[in-house]
């Protein structure tokens, strides 16, 4: 019985982390991240990325809902112009409660009315 407690319990040694390790993971990182943005590049090319973005792209649709004007009326305040095909609205969200009205086709595109209902 002496003889198993004689011997001592190996335990882990520290290692320093050597160049190859650190230089393996970043290499590792960047051919990710590269495919990544050629993932991304093709997607745009080929026009799957707009399937899936809410950015607006450089062409809109007629049935694209377009924000024409944006004024910030206070801090909790927006007035918005929408414009779809040939339908305008005006749409002021606060804080407390959301708004809209349709502009009538009198309105210049980009010009808010005087007196917003």
């Amino acid at each position: 019985m002496s003889g198993m407690l004689a011997t001592a319990i190996p335990f882990r040694q520290q290692q320093s982390t050597d160049v190859e390790s650190i230089a393996l993971a970043l290499g590792v990182t960047a051919m990710v991240l590269v495919a990544f943005v050629a993932a991304a590049w093709i997607g745009r090319q080929r026009g799957w990325w707009r399937r899936w973005s809410i950015a607006p792209s450089g062409v809109a649709d007629d049935a694209a809902l377009v924000v024409e004007q944006v004024i910030s009326v206070s801090r909790e305040t927006r007035v918005f112009v929408l414009r779809r095909g040939d339908q305008r609205w005006l749409l002021s969200e606060s804080s407390r409660v959301t708004a809209w009205s349709t502009i009538s086709e009198s309105v210049p595109a980009g010009v808010l009315p005087e007196s917003a209902p």
